[in-house]
């Protein structure tokens, strides 16, 4: 299990440049915000000022000690950004220092978590709010903000076959997430997504380790470093974030422009995926984009997958909470499968939730699909692990 910073009271969208402070509650709890960490830790601040130019960033500060639960409604001032003036645009960033081992800059490190890092799961995941408007008089706080951001940082990938990359492509990519703080369960990020991609990002490093004893890991690993390129379907994609990290986890390893990724959801997950598709194009030159599939209905309603082809790979993440829809998803599954004349892989990140979800790989075995752990990512002290697996095997 992850553990994430947000905000229980959040920032307003605009404020007054006069005024002295704003209000907040901070909150560190689980992905669906339902379990809060127990630790002791202390929470750091800052503001960040948005400029056409780039970020400024204000020096630090500690903000608050966090105690567990009885921290969680404790509504704290915030001083607003010195020199500030009507018209600016500021971001407040919270995050747990010394929980990350990045060799960033001191501007970034706390705030952009190794996403493959080995101990990615241990660290409490940062938060910044969605910008700030500063406006000239009018009232102390506006609206309260609906929607939060998150960065990542990639790792940098060693040559392969002594062919040298170039220095743009060896620069540490900068990955950020734009999430709605609703609880609408398909516009924020889930634990098995950020496992899955973390595992991918280890999995693609040139010098991992992780695929040594597993074949069916060695054979992902080729295909989603061969210069060939390949086409992937994710299914459930939420806001976007398997698909595009593995697209920009991809970038600086030759093939990019032969590499096709379709992320699937309903359709009122489209808008916020190609909102943080488009956020991030400068990290990727894959063929990355974002289409409607109901499971209960026919693929072929689907025109992008109309229009794919063969698929090479299916990804899936935190796909199993809801067992009504198994044999929907089963059957769409499936469906992708025969397209790839057996040679499909699957490729899912799963965490569980309630143990009778387990019946997904009963269902899945019975139907043709047998599926294995490959492996795991950790999370913060003995919490559950993302879990993940693979298929043994696809229908022809």
């Amino acid at each position: 299990m992850f553990f994430y910073l947000s905000f229980l009271r959040p920032p307003p969208r605009t404020v007054s440049a006069n005024a002295k402070d704003i209000l907040i509650t901070p909150q560190i709890a689980n992905d669906l915000r339902t379990e809060t960490f127990e630790g002791q830790v202390d929470i750091w601040c800052c503001w960040i000022l948005e400029l056409q130019t780039g970020a400024v960033r204000q020096p630090s500060k500690k903000l608050t000690a966090w105690k567990g639960s009885s921290s969680s409604y404790k509504v704290i001032p915030i001083d607003l950004p010195s020199g500030r003036k009507a018209g600016q645009s500021w971001r407040l960033a919270l995050w747990v220092p010394g929980r990350s081992s990045l060799s960033l800059p001191a501007d970034v490190i706390d705030l952009c978590p190794d996403l493959g890092s080995a101990n990615f799961g241990t660290c409490i995941l940062p938060v910044t709010s969605s910008p700030i408007l500063f406006e000239q008089g009018g009232k102390k706080e506006g609206p309260k903000q609906e929607r939060i951001w998150r960065s990542y940082a990639l790792p940098i990938s060693p040559p392969i076959n002594s062919v040298e990359m170039t220095s743009e492509q060896n620069d540490r990519a900068l990955i950020t997430i734009v999430e709605q703080t609703s609880f609408d369960l398909d516009k924020k990020i889930w634990d098995s997504g950020l496992g899955l991609s973390s595992w991918l990002a280890e999995l693609c490093r040139t010098d991992s380790t992780l695929a040594q004893s597993q074949p069916m890991a060695q054979d992902l690993k080729a295909l989603l470093l061969s210069p060939s390129g390949f086409t992937a379907v994710e299914l459930g994609t939420g806001i976007g974030f398997v698909s595009l990290m593995l697209s920009a986890i991809l970038e600086p390893f030759p093939g990019s422009e032969t590499r096709r990724i379709l992320a699937t959801d309903l359709e009122s997950a489209i808008p916020l995926i190609e909102e943080n598709f488009a956020f991030n194009k400068p990290h990727y030159t894959a063929s990355l984009s974002a289409a409607t599939l109901d499971w209960e209905q026919d693929l072929e309603k689907c025109e992008a997958l109309r229009d794919i082809g063969a698929i090479d790979l299916i990804m899936l993440a935190d796909v199993t909470y809801n067992r009504d829809v198994f044999p929907a998803l089963l059957r769409t599954l499936i469906s992708l499968l025969q397209r790839g004349g057996g040679c499909t892989r699957v490729v899912m990140g799963y965490k569980q939730r309630d143990a009778a979800e387990r019946t997904f790989w009963t269902a899945s075995r019975e139907m043709g699909v047998e599926l294995v752990e490959v492996g795991r990512v950790g999370g913060v002290e003995d919490s559950a692990a993302v879990e993940i697996w693979m298929a043994t095997r696809a229908l022809s």
